[in-house]
């Protein structure tokens, strides 16, 4: 069975971006949000989740022109039953995939190291 089919949902980078407001397509809180998601990322991440996916490499969102890609995904199974009980939707999803990302030790924040790499440059001028 394939998992791109009629009954597969989508999930955007955008919808676990923290730089955006729910209005704009977040679908994740503000605390299980990341800035600039990686489709990579949140594919090797979602392996972990326990819900059958496919990746869509070149498809975008149309908020989101200039970013590509999305997973296509399916919470139940042809019974109707859950592949993983505690996600019931695309909200619980991308929480779940959100907070996975932030858990995850090698990302690193581009924002923040350059944040670091200014307070070493200011510690510098001041010694």
């Amino acid at each position: 069975m394939s998992v791109i089919n009629k009954n597969s949902k989508s999930i955007y980078p955008l919808n676990l971006d923290a730089k955006l407001s729910r209005e704009d397509g977040r679908c994740a809180k503000k605390e299980n949000s990341v800035n600039n998601p990686n489709l990579d990322e949140m594919a090797k991440n979602m392996q972990f989740i326990g819900v059958p996916f496919g990746i869509e490499p070149n498809k975008r969102h149309p908020q989101d022109f200039f970013r590509f890609g999305r997973i296509k995904f399916q919470l139940k199974d042809e019974t109707g039953q859950f592949y993983n009980k505690d996600i019931k939707n695309k909200t619980h999803l991308a929480n779940k995939l959100g907070a996975l990302l932030l858990a995850n030790v090698q990302r690193e924040d581009p924002a923040k190291s350059q944040t670091k790499q200014g307070s070493k440059k200011q510690n510098k001028g001041k010694e």
